[in-house]
């Protein structure tokens, strides 16, 4: 993206880009886990993954950047399947507990993505970062296959 972006307030203006239309796929998500099974929606978001991870690895300039919104769709629409999963498969007793672990593991995650994507990027390139990211995405396709079948809550309407 070198010439697209000469200066911090440029990548910072595309990354505001980015990260605004992805967004909206939490919305999206939220709307989709109350209609149909978790496992269907997320088994699409895990696919999407896998798809954008694997299409960004060559790309470089403009193509990169709307590769890097795709990905990103998926990435953030996967943010409330996983409150989604807590709510769902923790009992009420041990929910809150569910929570601060998934948030704990998530900071941990969060605070060691940004030496490592330094680290893979200095040794290798961003095409092996990218690869690393699709494999991890794989793997995450390959656990949601294994998640057990859980119905789409039955709503009453309320009088």
């Amino acid at each position: 993206l070198e010439f697209l972006a000469s200066n911090a307030t440029d990548i910072g203006l595309y990354a505001f880009v980015v990260f605004s239309v992805a967004s909206f796929a939490q919305l999206l998500v939220g709307v989709l886990v109350d209609k149909y099974p978790l496992k269907l929606v997320f088994g699409a978001v895990a696919v999407l993954q896998v798809v954008f991870f694997c299409l960004m690895i060559p790309l470089s300039g403009w193509a990169a950047l709307v590769a890097s919104i795709g990905f990103m769709l998926a990435v953030f629409g996967q943010i409330p399947i996983n409150d989604v999963l807590v709510g769902r498969l923790a009992s009420s007793e041990w929910r809150s507990r569910a929570f601060a672990l998934r948030y704990l593991v998530t900071f941990s995650v969060m605070a060691s993505a940004v030496p490592l994507i330094a680290w893979i990027h200095s040794r290798w390139g961003f095409s092996v970062l990218f690869q690393f990211l699709a494999s991890v995405a794989f793997l995450i396709l390959l656990v949601v296959l294994f998640l057990p079948s859980l119905q789409v809550p039955k709503t009453t309407p309320t009088t």
